[in-house]
């Protein structure tokens, strides 16, 4: 049984968008008694801006498609500007109204009420995806574009709406009046709910959605970077008319499990084989590959003949040697939350595939989807502990005496797991910089985003993560370590369960080192929102850098060059300014976590629609949009 919830009163961050959707009574109760004892009573508000803010990205309020749900919210946040105690919270309050009531004039002129027919509004979006289709295919384009994942998830919501679901009915043709969908609202409210975009009407009754900040720019360039490394588009090309090899895809999942993956790596092969004799759900990696090419392949077929958009696989022309595994796949891949991960759809013991998700869809997704709903948990840690391996040999192979790692997979890093004062730490890294000071390293990954929506929810974990040690900045514990070694429990070194008995690891800490100088740096897959960065490196003295950055710092490549590799010649694709040197130490981290240079390089690329675009778009009268693409 799990932790009984405790409420969200007693947390400094209040809580996280998933925990206030799950226990949205709680939150109702919490945020009116600290309105009324904290904020009246007391005048403390210091929570005060995160419930407002929760209440705004969470479900709980405005649905993702923009309509007003929690109107009873609409008191509590009267009773706020009532008690005139903060400037910004009053004017946070006033923009959201004075936006939701933009979002509504945007749906009841343009949109009419297809919020009342879910099949109607799913019939848009698969509009939509045909439209983006077309595009796709004439342009020869591997990328997906943005409306065609907005449409996937909108289906996705409104599908979830459906109580008796007719397959026919979702497949029925209907172009009438669908032209003037060709503009995504969907989008717009993501866009405003969950990246901060600013809706403003002028003087002349123009509306104009304003999508240019920090956090909708880094959401771009963390997907479309994560889509790089996935598909390893800057090593090998898999836009190539034929269809790429099983081993072609091997690669991006070994670059989604074991990071910093390429053609020269000299594990290469050994990871190869060890993904070939890696059973999921009792099918190898490169059976699921071959089984869901198979299956992309046979619905494009059908689709390009038939254009619908729910396809039985009964009657898909698949050879019975393949059936009972690709069978087996839809059952495990069965619609849950979103089409984008899981395509499937088992209905009447029949199983369908949505085809426009199939068809965009990436193979090495679903196999880290299909791993996160695994029951077996080693499959489930293979990518945090492999990102904490990769980047312990990264540090060896900056001659670290703290990070000692043999030449295999698993490495042997320094993973200390400690109790003080009746409470369990873990550091997952230590190093020392190129000053001799001692950096303390919290390692993160988090699935590719999809939408500007998992992306705010998975940052948004890092507030709730302070409790979880990922924002704890205090090395007084260090002393107790380095007196007391029986303090300390186990860590990773192969073959070691306890590190008191280890002298080696007592030397490391007992070694004369700038212990008092500490620093810490959080390294992830995601790029943060330059806002977000600068608080908690103000609040908690954290630097936040992407593991890429890190990595080109260690192995001395120019942080300012970005390169692209195709068909073996490497040419430099885009250069930006910058004052970093190539040492490892505490000044270059700081201004690496300030400067997001890896965010810089993404957004200079010429090249398709890894190119971050500013665009100014007039679909429908008197609505302007402005976004990262």
């Amino acid at each position: 049984m799990g932790k009984k919830f405790k409420g969200f009163l007693n947390k400094e961050y209040v809580g996280s968008i998933e925990e206030v959707n799950k226990h949205s009574d709680q939150f109702y109760k919490d945020f009116a008694s600290y309105i009324y004892n904290n904020v009246q009573k007391g005048r403390e508000y210091s929570k005060l801006y995160r419930f407002v803010d929760l209440l705004k990205i969470s479900d709980i309020y405005v649905t993702d498609m923009g309509d007003v749900i929690g109107s009873k919210y609409d008191n509590l946040l009267e009773w706020i500007l009532t008690l005139n105690v903060d400037k910004d919270i009053y004017n946070k309050i006033n923009r959201m109204w004075k936006e939701l009531k933009l979002l509504q004039i945007i749906k009841s002129d343009y949109l009419g009420n297809s919020d009342n027919d879910p099949y109607d509004f799913i019939q848009k979006c698969n509009y939509i995806f045909d439209e983006e289709y077309i595009k796709q295919k004439e342009n020869k384009s591997v990328y997906a574009s943005s409306n065609m994942e907005n449409a996937i998830s909108a289906t996705s919501y409104y599908f979830k709406r459906i109580d008796n679901i007719s397959i026919e009915l979702l497949n029925k043709q209907n172009n009438i009046n669908l032209g003037f969908y060709d503009f995504n609202f969907v989008q717009i409210v993501q866009m405003w709910k969950f990246s901060d975009a600013q809706i403003v009407q002028d003087s002349n009754g123009k509306i104009i959605v304003d999508n240019i900040n920090d956090i909708s720019n880094a959401f771009v360039v963390t997907r479309n970077l994560n889509k790089d490394n996935r598909n390893l588009y800057r090593n090998i090309s898999l836009s190539k008319l034929e269809m790429p090899s099983i081993n072609d895809y091997l690669i991006g999942l070994g670059e989604e499990l074991f990071f910093g993956l390429d053609e020269t790596d000299i594990n290469s092969d050994m990871r190869f084989r060890m993904l070939r004799g890696t059973t999921l759900y009792g099918i190898t990696m490169p059976r699921w590959i071959e089984c869901l090419q198979i299956i992309r392949k046979v619905i494009t077929d059908e689709y390009e003949k038939y254009h619908k958009y729910f396809i039985n696989i009964n009657r898909l022309n698949i050879e019975s040697a393949d059936y009972y595994e690709i069978r087996q796949i839809a059952l495990i891949l069965h619609f849950h939350n979103d089409f984008l991960d899981t395509p499937f759809l088992v209905l009447n013991k029949e199983i369908f595939v949505y085809v426009p998700a199939i068809i965009i869809g990436d193979a090495v997704h679903y196999l880290n989807v299909a791993i996160k709903y695994s029951k077996d948990r080693s499959i489930q840690n293979i990518r945090g502990n492999n990102f904490e391996n990769t980047i312990g040999r990264l540090l060896d192979y900056h001659g670290n005496d703290f990070c000692k790692s043999e030449n295999d997979i698993c490495g042997n890093t320094i993973k200390v797991i400690y109790s003080e004062r009746s409470r369990q730490h873990e550091i997952d890294l230590l190093a020392t910089d190129d000053d001799e000071q001692v950096a303390q390293f919290e390692c993160k990954t988090f699935m590719d985003p999809f939408g500007y929506r998992d992306y705010r929810i998975e940052i948004d974990k890092m507030l709730a993560g302070q409790t979880n040690g990922y924002l704890e900045n205090d090395f007084s514990h260090f002393k107790s370590l380095k007196n007391d070694g029986h303090n300390i429990i186990s860590n990773n070194v192969k073959n070691q369960s306890t590190i008191s008995r280890n002298k080696s690891v007592s030397n490391w800490f007992n070694k004369s080192r700038n212990w008092n100088d500490m620093y810490m740096i959080f390294i992830s897959n995601y790029i943060f929102p330059n806002k977000m960065v600068k608080e908690w490196n103000d609040r908690y003295s954290i630097y936040f850098i992407h593991w890429f950055e890190l990595n080109r710092l260690i192995k001395k490549v120019p942080l300012d060059e970005d390169y692209v590799v195709e068909n073996g010649n490497k040419f430099l694709s885009s250069k930006i300014e910058t004052s970093i040197t190539d040492k490892f130490n505490r000044k270059n981290i700081m201004r690496i976590s300030e400067g997001q240079y890896i965010s810089n390089l993404v957004n200079h690329r010429f090249r398709g629609n890894s190119k971050v675009v500013v665009k100014k778009i007039e679909t429908i009268p008197n609505v302007y949009l402005r976004y990262y693409e």
